[in-house]
């Protein structure tokens, strides 16, 4: 699923947006490149409550077949795509994903990105309505990634999630851009973070600036 601005002959990159998407109960699996993936999506009335885009009750099972695919792609440190706004992914399933189960990355721009659940049970029977796990052992990284260059500001809000097996970190965290960034991770379950072929030593939350 690819949300994109098209490019509008005679009409200024900046005065084209797409806002406000909303996909719900929504069932994405075995893909043969990236689940998700959204590009220069923005908010033109980012003082509401509405986000630029959400992801609610779904499910992404077995996004990608290769390298370089993610589950929510929403950019690289090589392709950043540059969404503004506010994106939340909330009550959802991502699992045996390639590479991250959400990855994103601005150069320019103010992006605030809410990952959410409701967590359950009690060890080692935790469980969460927003759960991430079981990458590739070859390709796989970390399940949660966001990376801010440039002039860009970004935050990143964790809570209530439960991530088990993947081969990197659980949450990594890139603030390199001149902006203002911050981090929150509260109230989460992580388990078997830093897989042994690719991230042996890998942190359950890692920041990085």
């Amino acid at each position: 699923l690819v949300l994109s601005v098209p490019s509008v002959a005679g009409v200024p990159a900046a005065d084209v947006s797409a806002s406000n998407i909303s996909l719900n109960w929504m069932g994405v699996s075995n893909t043969g490149r990236h689940g998700i993936l959204g590009e220069l999506l923005s908010d033109p009335n980012g003082a509401d409550s509405i986000p630029t885009l959400e992801v609610r009750n779904s499910q992404i099972i077995s996004p990608g077949d290769a390298d370089a695919e993610s589950g929510i792609y929403l950019g690289n440190s090589a392709d950043p795509h540059n969404n503004t706004g506010t994106i939340t992914i909330a009550d959802t399933l991502i699992s045996d994903f390639e590479d991250f189960a959400i990855v994103s990355s601005n150069s320019s721009g103010t992006l605030t990105l809410h990952v959410t659940g409701t967590l359950s049970g009690t060890s080692p029977n935790l469980d969460s309505t927003m759960k991430i796990e079981d990458n590739d052992d070859v390709h796989g990284e970390s399940a949660i990634l966001m990376i801010g260059t440039g002039t860009s500001s970004v935050n990143l809000n964790v809570s209530g999630i439960y991530v088990n097996n993947v081969e990197g970190s659980a949450v990594l965290f890139q603030p390199q851009g001149t902006g203002a960034s911050d981090v929150n991770v509260v109230n989460n379950a992580f388990n078997n973070a830093g897989g042994p072929d690719n991230f042996p030593n890998a942190a359950y939350v890692a920041i990085a600036s």
